[in-house]
């Protein structure tokens, strides 16, 4: 049988004009390079370096949520408590690393401030409900605030509208240590049980340099799981990101579209839902900012109960490597690029010799 490619079928007397149909066959060795080439060619196009590789025991990072104190800044709770304004550190630090688990030591630390001349700074209840059961000496809803943190001089009661007031400071802190599996990012118990996803840090190469790949970056929210969009930004498509630390052109943006739950109605947002947007660096994959002036994840909606934040939250400080053009390493590639250089020598090599030999008949 013959699997020959015809090339050119036309009539004369030279290699463009020849009486004759000519064939030129492909040996099965060329075949293969070409088939491979081929594959190397479709396959996408995906970000470097391997997972979390940087990663070492002593390597931190430490996030602002809010680094100057303004009114916007707040956070809602899971016993109906809006804690405004605020401000606060979130750090993590590796301790322990096994080839395919990390532990991380955390720190969260927010601070609900007192301004001397004028009454600033409360977390509320609002309802008429707690403002009836606090007038009767219960303050059993208040779960989020500790205990050796509300007295009575701190609290105030409003008819109109109904509020109760547990007046700053109030300080509201949390240390622990949680077990991330490298892999898969995800929060595991001592038995090797997932609870909740790590979203400090992503695995850029998961990832490709076009289009979107949906994950989800909140396993328990509200006993709902929120679901991000991680996409590339190589500098033309979103703004840069100013941190501390530096400005980013380039980065991974997780975002998600408006995610809805009536329980926010109670705190009197008009409109009930989370918008996540996170960037991340894209090399290393450590989160930047929260984008979009709101940050949530499991640690936050799990360990303190907290369901919505409003403030900028941002990277502070960290050991972890940025180089400065942050820009994309084709290190991970060369390996393809030189595969594709030498098919396609091979292909006009003998593609030049069967040229020749045509010539000569």
């Amino acid at each position: 049988m013959d699997h020959g490619i015809p090339l050119v079928r036309t009539r004369g007397h030279n290699f463009l004009h020849s009486s004759r149909t000519v064939t030129v066959k492909i040996s099965p060795f060329l075949r293969a390079i070409l088939a491979i080439s081929l594959f190397l060619c479709t396959r996408p196009v995906r970000s470097s370096p391997s997972k979390s590789s940087w990663l070492e025991v002593g390597s931190y990072a430490v996030y602002a949520f809010n680094l100057e104190m303004h009114p916007g800044g707040l956070l809602g709770f899971d016993d109906h408590a809006l804690a405004a304004p605020v401000l606060g550190k979130y750090s993590w630090r590796c301790v322990k690393l096994d080839p395919n688990s990390a532990t991380l030591e955390l720190e969260l630390d927010f601070t609900v401030p007192k301004n001397e001349s004028v009454r600033y700074g409360s977390v509320k209840y609002l309802g008429k409900e707690f403002v009836e059961r606090a007038r009767k000496g219960d303050l059993s809803f208040i779960k989020r605030i500790p205990a050796d943190q509300i007295t009575e001089s701190r609290i105030e009661l409003s008819q109109d509208p109904y509020l109760v007031y547990v007046w700053g400071p109030i300080r509201i802190s949390r240390r622990l240590a949680v077990t991330v599996d490298l892999n898969t990012l995800e929060l595991i118990d001592d038995g090797g049980k997932p609870w909740g996803k790590w979203a400090m840090w992503v695995h850029p190469t998961k990832y490709p340099l076009v289009g979107s790949s949906p994950e989800t970056f909140i396993v328990n929210w509200l006993d709902t799981a929120v679901e991000l969009h991680v996409s590339y930004n190589n500098g033309t498509i979103g703004p840069p990101i100013d941190t501390p630390l530096g400005r980013f052109e380039k980065y991974f943006v997780a975002y998600c579209p408006p995610t809805e739950n009536k329980l926010l109605l109670e705190f009197g947002m008009e409109t009930p839902v989370i918008i996540l947007t996170y960037a991340y660096e894209p090399r290393s994959g450590i989160l930047l900012q929260a984008a979009a002036e709101m940050y949530l994840d499991d640690i936050l909606t799990q360990k303190l109960g907290v369901i919505f934040t409003r403030g900028v939250f941002t990277i502070l400080e960290t050991n972890v490597s940025f180089r400065e053009d942050n820009a994309l390493d084709i290190s991970p590639y060369v390996p393809y690029l030189a595969i594709l250089a030498i098919s396609a020598t091979i292909a006009a090599a003998y593609f030049v010799k069967e040229k020749k030999l045509i010539k000569k008949r």
